[in-house]
């Protein structure tokens, strides 16, 4: 058996290497595109949480000033 290493050998070493790298580049690359986006998504996320808050606050607020409205209703009827 031959072990003599040809300048074919060397091509495709180097061929391959080159591919293995180009990947590993592109997907580091689409590994930063997700984690920007991620983190959109999160801040998003943070505002929609703080805006469902100061609705459950408003609907609270709108929920007392009902039941005050009916005590006085039912005040004025006595």
């Amino acid at each position: 058996m031959d072990m003599a290493i040809s300048a074919g050998n060397i091509i495709t070493i180097v061929s391959v290497l080159l591919g293995v790298g180009i990947g590993w580049g592109a997907l580091q690359q689409q590994i930063k595109e997700h984690a920007k986006l991620l983190a959109e998504h999160e801040a998003q996320l943070h505002t929609t949480d703080v805006c469902l808050l100061e609705i459950k606050i408003k609907l609270a607020e709108i929920a007392r000033d009902i039941l005050h409205i009916r005590e006085r209703m039912e005040k004025d009827e006595r």
